[in-house]
């Protein structure tokens, strides 16, 4: 025993080899002399009886992200460094602040937008300090993650959406709070959430190449630079409009394999409310970021042509 009252001990814990989901047989992998596990006490202090649940795959995951962090500053230095710091802000505010929020009663709506502006401004201000750049990224940001509120916002209302998407989401449901958590409001905050990281990568990759050009012309003007901007939002729109894509499309492969493989018809699939849900996140993604480029843009061009090219700091 590692951990617990009886670290240190020596116990005999059970494994079940097999269990059945539904009506398949399943294999678990036989534990092996120095494999990590997680049992529990099932039996009574008279009969001690411990069992396995499952196997302790944490150390080897730590053991990655460690070897991700070193190479990420290695590669990145003071500014790998300064993404790790705003990487931790972030995680904290989810699970210190958000997840609570929720528990606790407080308006997800209110706490959705509460922890998206947070991580804005922090991760902006971490990363890249106090700078007209920055500035406008932000601004660009916050802005087009507004638009995405309220167009998630109208889309839930115009088609309906419960927010029962599978058993986890009925689960919630089942809390024993004084306050019943509202579905809608996690899909919006599902939406928000989802989209901001690609909304802070548009705006602030808009942000600093427009101001590398603003540093080597001359003569560069408002229009030039809009012109500019414009050109390498649409270079940007393709990839990440497909980085978005994907990664839904990843992080629900199962859900979609087995809807492909129930042979329902195709009207049926696509209105299933987890598709609904899977495609309105992807389209709101793909809109806050044709919303955030030409926004970022404009704000760039008026503030970096703005008496001419004063110091930014």
């Amino acid at each position: 025993m590692l951990s617990g009252e009886d670290k240190g001990s020596t116990v005999d814990a059970m494994q079940s080899l097999r269990y059945t989901v539904g009506a398949v047989n399943r294999m678990t992998k036989e534990s092996e002399v120095g494999d990590k596990v997680l049992i529990r006490f099932v039996g009574e202090e008279a009969d001690p009886q411990w069992q396995f649940v499952q196997l302790i795959r944490t150390d080897k995951l730590l053991i990655l992200a460690l070897i991700l962090f070193v190479i990420l500053i290695i590669f990145g230095r003071i500014k790998g460094i300064q993404i790790l710091i705003s990487i931790c802000f972030t995680c904290c505010a989810v699970f210190t602040f958000f997840v609570p929020s929720i528990l606790s009663g407080i308006n997800i709506y209110f706490s959705a937008v509460l922890v998206c502006v947070y991580a804005i401004i922090m991760t902006f201000l971490i990363v890249n300090g106090f700078h007209r750049k920055t500035l406008c990224a932000m601004i660009g940001a916050l802005c087009a993650i507004a638009a995405s509120g309220l167009l998630s916002l109208l889309m839930n209302k115009i088609m309906s959406m419960s927010g029962y998407l599978d058993e986890s989401s009925l689960e919630l449901t089942y809390l024993a709070m004084d306050k019943p958590i509202s579905l809608r409001a996690i899909l919006f905050a599902a939406v928000l959430i989802g989209a901001l990281g690609v909304i802070m990568d548009v705006s602030m990759s808009i942000a600093s190449s427009m101001w590398e050009l603003r540093e080597s012309s001359e003569t560069a003007d408002f229009r030039a630079l809009f012109s500019s901007g414009l050109n390498i939002g649409r270079d940007i729109t393709g990839t990440m409009a497909n980085t978005l894509i994907l990664a839904y499309i990843g992080g629900s492969l199962t859900e979609v394999l087995l809807l492909v493989t129930a042979n329902t018809s195709l009207p049926y699939l696509l209105n299933r409310e987890v598709v609904i849900a899977e495609i309105l996140q992807t389209l709101i993604g793909v809109f806050s970021i044709l919303f955030a480029i030409p926004l970022t843009a404009f704000i760039c061009a008026v503030l970096y042509t703005e008496k001419g090219k004063r110091s930014a700091r």
